[in-house]
This record gives C-alpha cells, sequence and structure tokens, in this order.
C-alpha cells in the first residue's frame, strides 16, 4: 500500500511538473482522497446504506399485497348447474410494538457510522499522502544536493 501510494504521488508531481506548476502539498492530499479505494468503496457502503434509511423512514416499510381468488360453486343437490365465486382482498403488514421506530433508529445508527468510517478513510487517505509528498519532497533535496555537490566538484 505504501509503495502504491508512493508511486501514485510521483506519478502525480510528474504529471503535474508536464503542465509547468509543481503539485502542492493540498492538491496531492486531494487527489490521493479522491482516487483512494478505500474512501471509494466506503463511500459505495455509505449510498446503500442511505438508501436503506430512506426505506426504513417510509410509513409502510412493506408493500401492500393483492390477492385474488376464482372457484366453481356448485348449486344445490336438485342440481342447476355452477357459479362462479370471486374472492379480492388486500392485506397490507403494520408494525407494532416500536418495530418501526427500532429499525429506523437501527438505520440511522449505521448511517452515522459508516458517515464516521468515510471520514476516517479520508484522514488517513490525507495522512498518508501528506506523508509520501515529504518523502518526495525530501528525495528531491537530495537529489539537488547531490547534483550541486557533484557539479561544484
Amino acid at each position: 500500500m505504501r509503495s502504491k501510494t508512493l508511486a501514485l504521488l510521483a506519478t502525480l508531481w510528474v504529471s503535474s511538473g508536464a503542465q509547468a506548476q509543481p503539485l502542492t502539498l493540498a492538491e496531492a492530499m486531494n487527489r490521493a482522497e479522491a482516487a483512494s479505494p478505500a474512501v471509494l468503496a466506503r463511500q459505495a457502503q455509505l449510498a446503500a446504506v442511505d438508501g436503506l434509511s430512506r426505506e426504513a423512514s417510509r410509513l409502510l416499510f412493506n408493500n401492500p399485497e393483492l390477492t385474488v381468488e376464482r372457484g366453481r360453486r356448485r348449486a344445490g343437490a336438485a342440481g342447476s348447474g355452477s357459479a362462479n365465486e370471486w374472492a379480492v382482498g388486500i392485506a397490507q403488514p403494520i408494525e407494532t410494538g416500536g418495530q418501526q421506530s427500532r429499525r429506523r433508529q437501527a438505520a440511522a445508527a449505521s448511517l452515522e457510522a459508516l458517515r464516521a468510517e468515510v471520514e476516517d478513510a479520508r484522514r488517513q487517505a490525507r495522512a498518508d499522502a501528506a506523508t509520501r509528498f515529504q518523502e518526495i519532497v525530501a528525495a528531491q533535496r537530495r537529489i539537488v544536493e547531490v547534483s550541486g555537490h557533484q557539479g561544484g566538484s
């Protein structure tokens, strides 16, 4: 992971050099955060949990069910034939005993926990980028010093 981040920052530094503007620490941190697999994965999870949270906040959690039945009924023993009989029904589960509020609380808690994980992943990506950026700056300084000592000899 460390070498991947270092390579990413080196690539960003080289590409920013082609644009005649040096890569700043803030830009390196922003780019590393935007490209971080951990941040991207947490953001995808956050979108999924956000959808579940919105679903949990609906008044009627489950969809209603419509049933239609058809049957034949024979007439009495005198037997003058048969008749069709139809039955139509609708059912809607209703949560009782605080189920709905508990489901909403659980969804809200999951959403908050995941938001904290996203922020933590962002902080970690930015911290890693800052560390790698400083390593690159130190390496550049060493190269300049070595070049200066060799050129002055």
